[in-house]
């Protein structure tokens, strides 16, 4: 289908990274391409989130600024990279894709040069529904193998899931501070950190939850965590020296 350059007021860039898109899916990428096709639409951006979730998810950027968009003028064009990044969950994907297009709507996208205007069309349909298949596809895929890359590194006690977000130094200033009366509030205050939200840098108080844990006695500090997973690691590194060292002799 040929090319059409859509009225800058009534279209939205839409970009999504996950934490498993590879580089050339950059926010940046994307983020050039799509401002190169559209440069006065306003862009909105899904960093470090799921295709499997950000259509359903009440707090992506998707549900928060783009589908308010689309209720407030419905014939707004949605302008993304490639198929997959409107998301990654065939039956979700499928009906957002419908909604948007029966609604006036349509999506363009920019890499493929590829414009869905009408569900009535065979070929869009099925454009659309293998495109939603095969990114469905690629995500439970991708879920497969990190599955089976994590497994060997859970049997050798490698601590998985996020870091801890305490150090040493910050369990030594709750307790100080709580020696002094401090409450769990007061004292998620006294060690608020900087965090990056829509708009800027904003200071963020720590969680009472978080202050109580960590005056609960069970609480591993960052450096701790370090510590356990280095140790795992040498464990593991060592294991697998030792299984090549039994190969090389059985086959000698």
């Amino acid at each position: 289908m040929t090319k059409r350059t859509p009225d800058d007021t009534k279209a939205v860039l839409y970009v999504r990274l996950s934490r498993d898109d590879a580089k050339s899916m950059s926010i940046e990428n994307q983020s050039r391409a799509l401002q190169a096709y559209a440069p006065n639409a306003p862009l909105v951006i899904d960093r470090g989130v799921s295709g499997e979730t950000n259509l359903t998810d009440p707090k992506s950027n998707w549900n928060r600024q783009v589908r308010p968009i689309l209720e407030a003028d419905p014939s707004t064009r949605v302008i993304i990279f490639t198929l997959d990044r409107m998301g990654r969950k065939k039956g979700a994907m499928m009906y957002e894709a419908e909604k948007i297009i029966d609604g006036g709507s349509s999506i363009y996208c920019v890499r493929d040069g590829r414009l869905f205007d009408d569900m009535d069309d065979a070929a869009q349909a099925i454009e659309i529904m293998m495109g939603s298949y095969n990114a469905d596809a690629q995500r439970v895929e991708g879920r497969k193998k990190t599955i089976a890359a994590l497994e060997p590194m859970k049997a050798a006690g490698i601590p998985l899931g996020r870091k801890p977000e305490l150090t040493e130094a910050d369990l030594a200033t709750i307790r100080a501070l709580r020696a002094k009366k401090l409450g769990y509030t007061s004292i998620g205050k006294a060690l608020s950190v900087k965090r990056k939200r829509a708009g800027g840098v904003v200071e963020v108080a720590r969680s009472p939850k978080l202050i109580k844990l960590a005056l609960s006695g069970n609480y591993e500090t960052r450096e701790a965590y370090e510590r356990r997973n280095l140790a795992a690691r040498k464990r593991m590194a060592a294991h697998a020296v030792l299984s090549d060292a039994e190969e090389v002799l059985a086959d000698a």
